[in-house]
């Protein structure tokens, strides 16, 4: 951050540098500091005194969503925490406790603090009193309720318009009228690539932006320096919601893995999700506008790679929602070769489907409280959350799964016989319990894909966590997109030479 804030000053030709933290931010953003930071104001959001308070409320939280996650692995530390397939070792848990974003350094006099409360529970008082006494003049501003909203389900999770608009006016209440910033594209040192070793070879990745019916989308790709690329490129974006990294940043491990191999390979967030601009429209909501645009921006992301040189045929990499949507490109576009699915959500879409889904969904947490005694159901019980357990028991009971299971079967052999006369390779993974799994199964397309379709796999993966966060899980499927890739190419060799 020292080194980010220095460059920052430099490189824009501003008198001031701001920092904004929400929550482990605002730790950090005080660490710097008493380093020597070169940071004049400060915004704080949901900001703890301590470290130690904010690790509490991550044990809290991670408990919390442990029952839909793997038992760790044999070679997993025993005090660790595991949030969204980011692994807290005792060494990061140790620097975090002890943090504080509290300041004590002479420049504290003329410095500006905008914290933001979060929602009803306002500020830390401790905090702001410390700020005070060190000098700082400190504002407090209140947006009840868009922390919560922000930090719900991704797919979900709405825009925190009014902080984002307090902050901006906040920011720019006492902006000097004389300076003019100098833009960042002159700036000494700006570069939109980087080269570096990896598994032993050196790739390059570089900041791309792809102009598409859906808006200007941003990605990474990832190349290899020290050979000539594959002519196929891996396409990989959200898992759902979840910005290009995927969780654990399994894609961001994936594509440069695939660069050290010798493929070129493009992460990328779809329209309205990570750095791309838009609106994503959540799964309930979603409509066949928005899934015809999605199918056509991601047919135009392997249009530009072509036209761009990059390949001219491509292996699809999806999770959760982005498998739907690499099987439906597949489908259309025979330049695609392989697709790798993973917990693919359905053959066909609707939004009475994915209600459906969540519905059934909303009933584990409950089973699990009942499982676990009097207290945690307590907890756990809310009046929405027995409204949805209500909902998601009657579609149950009324049949509304078997019809569900049912509307699946003509579109899925439809895809697959579409796919197997292409020469399109597949490979579906899924956790234990997944609902299409399931479906697959109790279809008997399971039995009928080997003699059918030789070319179309589908395998289970040890573990009931529908984000594969666990690290052992992330590195089997890592060994297996290896297997898959191989037979891809060789296939592809056969088809169409070097």
């Amino acid at each position: 951050m020292s080194e980010t804030a220095r460059w920052l000053r430099e490189a824009s030709g501003a008198d001031r540098v701001a920092a904004l933290g929400i929550g482990l931010g605002s730790l950090l953003a005080g660490e710097a500091i008493r380093a020597g930071a070169s940071i004049d104001d400060l915004i704080l959001w949901a900001a703890p005194a301590q470290g130690r308070s904010y690790l509490r409320e991550l044990r809290l939280y991670s408990s919390a969503i442990l029952g839909d996650e793997d038992e760790p692995g044999p070679d997993s530390p025993v005090d660790a925490i595991s949030m969204g397939g980011f692994l807290l070792s005792r060494e990061s848990m140790d620097a975090i406790s002890a943090a504080r974003a509290t300041l004590d350094d002479p420049a504290g006099r003329g410095r500006r603090v905008l914290m933001i409360g979060r929602d009803s529970g306002g500020v830390d008082e401790t905090l702001r009193a410390s700020l005070v006494e060190g000098g700082a003049d400190v504002t407090v501003v209140s947006t009840e309720g868009e922390y919560a909203a922000m930090m719900t389900s991704p797919d979900v999770s709405r825009l925190p318009t009014r902080t984002i608009g307090a902050t901006v006016k906040w920011l720019t209440a006492n902006a000097s009228p004389g300076v003019t910033p100098r833009p960042l594209a002159d700036a000494p040192g700006l570069s939109n690539s980087v080269s570096f070793e990896h598994e032993g070879q050196i790739i390059r990745e570089q900041h791309v932006t792809l102009e598409t019916a859906a808006g200007a989308l941003v990605g990474i790709l990832s190349q290899p320096v020290s050979c000539t690329p594959e002519p196929l490129c891996i396409i990989t974006h959200n898992a759902g919601a979840l910005r290009r990294t995927s969780p654990g940043r399994s894609w961001t491990e994936l594509c440069r893995h695939s660069a050290a191999r010798g493929l070129s390979a493009l992460r990328v967030d779809l329209e309205g999700i990570g750095d791309s601009p838009g609106q994503f429209a959540a799964n309930t909501r979603r409509g066949p506008e928005d899934e015809q645009r999605t199918i056509t921006s991601r047919m135009e992301i392997a249009d530009i790679l072509e036209r761009d040189q990059v390949a001219s045929r491509f292996i699809g990499v999806g999770q959760c929602l982005g498998a739907y949507w690499e099987m439906k490109a597949a489908v259309r576009d025979p330049r695609v070769r392989g697709i790798m699915l993973l917990n693919h959500l359905a053959f066909d879409w609707t939004p009475q489907l994915m209600r459906e889904r969540e519905m059934r969904a909303a009933l584990g947490p409950l089973r699990r409280a009942l499982s676990s005694g009097p207290r945690a159901l307590r907890q756990l019980l809310t009046v929405e959350s027995i409204r949805t357990a209500g909902r998601g028991t009657a579609l149950l009971l009324g049949g509304s799964v078997r019809a569900a299971r049912r509307a699946q079967l003509s579109p899925a052999l439809s895809q697959c016989d579409r796919l197997s006369s292409s020469g399109t390779r597949v490979l579906m993974m899924f956790s234990r319990n997944e609902v299409l799994f399931r479906q697959i199964r109790d279809l008997g397309l399971l039995k009928i894909s080997a003699a059918r379709w030789p070319g179309i796999a589908v395998e289970t993966l040890d573990t009931a966590d529908h984000e594969l966060r666990a690290a052992r899980i992330r590195a089997d499927i890592h060994e297996r997109f290896d297997v898959f890739v191989d037979q891809v190419l060789e296939a592809d060799l056969r088809a169409y030479g070097r």
